[in-house]
């Protein structure tokens, strides 16, 4: 065979080759990114709630402490200090806080009011005993700084031994927590979490109960109680002066959903592996021509 037919053959070869390393440089890129794509797609709805403590208070003060103006024992808000209507009693007693009827104790949320709030908090219904006026122990969320437990929404626990959600002195729904023989005076720890941009109420807990809670959740869900309410808030609800509900071990945590680390990292993978491959396979473009 001639030399420049040879060489003719060698180009025509090394051409071929080249194009074929093209395609499949352009099937590679293409497979990466399908990959990508679709790891991407299929753990976009998988997150991780990522919880921070808003606000915490055991109340361990001095009998007689009056609350008003002074800060609960962690909070995570510029400026979040207690509010309490000064023409209605609240003091520090053991350790515990003491509202009288028709009060709450509230503490502004700032940004944190339009998220995921958890609340929990152990209360006893005192000497908030009797039927009407509203009475009861609450925890939630309430509209004005006022303070007055009109602006009240969450759940609260009735001398009947019912839970309730209310807002507004509006009753939505209520439950039966504790039958015959509920006794006002024993402490039980509440908790629940809201959906502020929803309404939605979950994860309902109250100790020393096996009620079934679903009725709450249904009605959380028919209308938004908590827009716009941003002072968490402990209630004391009833008529009578004399009257007071207590509370301990006070906690608001806010929760923001953000996408889970795996799903970044396997998006990446996909990334990193299209990135690879067309710098290997155009090294042996290079080496071929």
């Amino acid at each position: 065979m001639p030399v420049w037919h040879e060489k003719c053959f060698l180009w025509i070869a090394a051409v071929g080759m080249e194009a074929a390393a093209i395609r499949i440089v352009h099937f590679m890129r293409k497979t990466f990114v399908a990959i990508a794509i679709a790891v991407s797609a299929s753990l976009s709805g998988t997150t991780l709630a990522h919880a921070s403590v808003v606000l915490s208070d055991d109340f361990t003060r001095s009998n007689g402490t009056n609350i008003s103006g002074t800060a609960p024992g962690v909070v995570d808000v510029p400026g979040g200090s207690y509010w309490v209507n000064p023409y209605w009693s609240n003091s520090v007693q053991n350790n515990t806080l003491q509202l009288q009827a028709d009060l709450s104790a509230i503490v502004t949320l700032g940004s944190y009011a339009n998220s995921v709030l958890s609340f929990t908090t152990s209360l006893s219904l005192g000497n908030l005993s009797g039927s009407g006026g509203n009475r009861g122990v609450g925890i939630g969320l309430n509209s004005a700084a006022h303070g007055n437990s009109d602006s009240f929404s969450g759940l609260r626990l009735d001398p009947t031994g019912a839970l309730t959600l209310m807002s507004n002195f509006t009753q939505h729904a209520s439950v039966t927590a504790f039958g015959a023989g509920f006794d006002e005076s024993i402490f039980h720890t509440l908790s629940y979490s809201v959906d502020t941009a929803t309404g939605a109420v979950s994860n309902i807990q109250l100790s020393g109960s096996t009620a079934d809670f679903s009725a709450l959740v249904t009605a959380s869900q028919a209308a938004n109680y908590f827009t716009g309410y941003g002072y968490a808030s402990l209630q004391a609800g009833g008529k009578d002066g004399g009257e007071f509900g207590y509370f301990d071990s006070f906690q608001v945590s806010s929760s923001i959903n953000v996408a889970e680390p795996a799903s970044l990292a396997l998006f990446g993978v996909g990334l990193f592996g299209l990135g690879l491959g067309r710098r290997q396979l155009s090294r042996r473009l290079t080496v071929t021509s």
